[in-house]
C-alpha cells in the first residue's frame, strides 16, 4: 500500500488498476521532506526544481513530482525513477 502522509483518504493499493470508464483522484500533502523524493526525479526535473526562487516551492515541486512518479509507476508496474516524460 502507498500511504500519502497527511491525507485522510484510505491508503492506495499496491497495484492500482484503471478501467476505461474510470477516473482516479488522489490526495497528497506537498509539505513533507523533499529528500524522500529527490532521487526519483530526472536531471531536468531536478534542475527545474532548483529554478524556483524559494525553498518552499522547490520542496513542493520535488515532492509533487516524486508522488506523481510513484503513482504512475504503480499503475504501470514500472520503476518510478525510470519514467520518462515527453513535453511538447
Amino acid at each position: 500500500m502507498l500511504t500519502l502522509p497527511n491525507c485522510p483518504w484510505p491508503p492506495a493499493p499496491a497495484h492500482p488498476t484503471l478501467a476505461a470508464d474510470e477516473v482516479h483522484v488522489w490526495c497528497a500533502s506537498l509539505d513533507q521532506a523533499a529528500a524522500d523524493y529527490a532521487a526519483l526525479l530526472s536531471a531536468d526535473e531536478q534542475a527545474r526544481a532548483r529554478r524556483f526562487r524559494f525553498e518552499r516551492e522547490q520542496r513542493r515541486f520535488t515532492v509533487g513530482r516524486g508522488i506523481l512518479r510513484l503513482l504512475l509507476g504503480r499503475y504501470l508496474d514500472f520503476p518510478a525513477e525510470k519514467l520518462q516524460f515527453e513535453y511538447d
